[in-house]
């Protein structure tokens, strides 16, 4: 009796795991594609004022690009990492539930 509510918490938070990783994967383009239009928006709004930090319109665009890719690069690297994480969890948890079953059934 015991070991069926342990299966049952075991198989809930499984669940709840590949929810989340669900999510993040859904989520992550999003975020990417927000964040880079959010850059070009501030890019076109702030040029005239830093024109003379960066010597020109060509090098702020590029430090511009260059700063958005590594930031997207950067949350892309971060995402894949903590669905990684919750997929290694997951996995951890489904061979605790093979051997809880395994010995049930013996």
């Amino acid at each position: 009796m015991v070991k069926t509510h342990e299966i049952i918490a075991y198989q809930k938070k499984q669940e709840e795991l590949k929810k989340e990783t669900k999510k993040i994967k859904e989520t992550t383009p999003s975020y990417i594609v927000g964040f880079v239009f959010i850059m070009f928006l501030t890019v076109f709004a702030i040029e005239s004022k830093v024109y003379s930090y960066f010597g020109g319109t060509l090098n702020f665009i590029s430090v511009s690009v260059l700063f958005t890719l590594f930031t997207g690069l950067l949350y892309f690297y971060v995402s894949q990492k903590r669905i990684k994480e919750k997929k290694k969890l997951s996995k951890d948890i489904q061979s605790k539930l093979y051997h809880l079953m395994k010995l049930e059934n013996e």
